[in-house]
């Protein structure tokens, strides 16, 4: 699906975009070296909001493209049964892997936005991909 904003289109996988930065250090440790840390601290725990507010977005997207695809198998099209369950393997496992980022973000984790953009990708495809 694409999104219409006065000349900009935005197909469904642009919007969750941001979130590649959310969990990134950039802007707190610009913060930090201006002289603003409990300003660095606020964006940090805002930023992991932020990302909390579109990993459920990026759920709820990935969960209503199950739901049609178990409507079409329940039609008769037996031939998306396997891939069906892959994919909802396949997007337990990454969800659960971008929660345990935001976790990691809040114990200050370096890595945790490794972790982060490891599972986005193929959440994202997912959602790029038609049900």
């Amino acid at each position: 699906m694409l999104i219409q904003t006065t000349s900009l289109t935005i197909s469904d996988a642009e919007r969750f975009l941001p979130m590649f930065r959310l969990l990134t250090e950039l802007d707190v440790d610009f913060l930090r070296c201006a002289g603003a840390p409990p300003l660095a601290s606020r964006i940090r725990r805002r930023h992991r909001c932020v990302f909390r507010m579109f990993l459920r977005e990026l759920g709820a997207e990935v969960s209503a493209s199950f739901h049609k695809r178990r409507e079409l198998i329940a039609r008769g099209a037996w031939s998306h049964l396997g891939d069906y369950y892959s994919d909802r393997a396949v997007f337990a496992y990454h969800y659960a892997r971008l929660n345990i980022a935001v976790a990691l973000h809040m114990i200050h984790v370096p890595a945790a936005p490794l972790w982060a953009e490891a599972s986005l990708h193929p959440l994202l495809q997912m959602v790029a991909q038609p049900a």
